[in-house]
């Protein structure tokens, strides 16, 4: 059998999505849930899964993976900002 067969889908009873892990649908239901149990220790902030709380540590609060604007010096805590800020950027 086929592990990625239609039938080995886990589905939201709210939505449209699929996973492969029971334990992926079940961190995706506290977005309909509106459950937040992750917390930033330092700042107070929630979140919907340990990983984003650990990937929000790592960069906001250890002081690694900082990211800077080659134009205008600006500091980003994600590459992904970098990037959505380079088209506004006014250094440019």
């Amino acid at each position: 059998m086929d592990v990625h067969s239609e039938c080995t889908w886990h589905s939201c009873e709210f939505c449209d999505k699929k996973f492969l892990l029971q334990g992926d649908l079940n961190s995706h239901l506290r977005v309909h849930g509106g459950v937040k149990p992750y917390v930033c220790n330092e700042c107070r902030v929630y979140f919907w899964t340990a990983g984003e709380l650990k990937r929000h540590q790592f960069y906001k609060h250890d002081g690694k993976g900082r990211y800077f604007c080659g134009f205008c010096c600006r500091e980003f805590y994600y590459k992904s900002e970098v990037k959505k800020h380079l088209p506004h950027c006014t250094a440019l």
